[in-house]
């Protein structure tokens, strides 16, 4: 799934969550009946099954691990929390205890990308205006599946495309600190009026 806002798309940030259980007493003390459950907010959702995992016995002085994989469905700061419930034995003591994240996690979504529009310097009669749009990875992380789709003109709009003018560009990912740069849009004022390309973006 895309995160998106007019003319540009990115693919939604996944992340992979892990909690480790470490059973500390000797080894003829073992945690069983072992349940992990993680608190997911609202802005982010559980990808792979429930947020409940059975977590495998934990002998003294081992450890086990259970994993989440995690969508960022809205750009933000969050922060995770996942608790874990099981029984020691021999005397089957009741063991709780709850980890959050040691520092929120950061989803990125469009603006995580800078635009920047390279355009003719001037503007001719009859003539092709050529606009060609450049995005820049300004954060950290790599952003993937990169769409840049323009909008068909209607009755209202002062500018028309080339006959065979291609609207959609996409480009798998951009690092950070790179620049990517669809192809060029050829424009023409049909009436050789001003150019207008306030509605010139798709709105998703």
């Amino acid at each position: 799934e895309m995160l998106e806002t007019p003319g540009v798309s990115v693919l939604k940030m996944f992340f992979s969550v892990q909690m480790t259980v470490f059973d500390l007493a000797p080894s003829s003390f073992t945690l069983g009946n072992g349940h992990a459950s993680l608190v997911v907010p609202s802005g982010m959702s559980i990808m792979n099954g429930s947020a409940t995992q059975v977590v495998p016995d934990i002998p003294g002085q081992s450890s086990a691990a259970v994993s989440w994989i995690v969508r960022g469905d809205t750009p933000g700061d969050y922060s995770l929390s996942a608790s874990y419930g099981g029984l020691l034995d021999p005397d089957k003591w009741p063991i709780s205890i709850t980890a959050t994240t040691a520092k929120p996690i950061h989803v990125y979504g469009p603006e995580a990308l800078k635009m920047i529009v390279k355009a003719d310097s001037s503007i001719y009669s009859h003539l092709p205006y050529r606009v060609e749009i450049c995005l820049q990875n300004i954060v950290d992380v790599n952003m993937y599946d990169v769409r840049v789709l323009l909008a068909n003109p209607t009755s209202s709009n002062t500018y028309i495309f080339q006959p065979l003018q291609t609207l959609g560009y996409t480009t798998a990912s951009i690092d950070p600190g790179q620049t990517w740069c669809t192809g060029t849009y050829e424009l023409l004022s049909p009436n050789n009026s001003q150019l207008d390309l306030n509605q010139s973006f798709v709105e998703q």
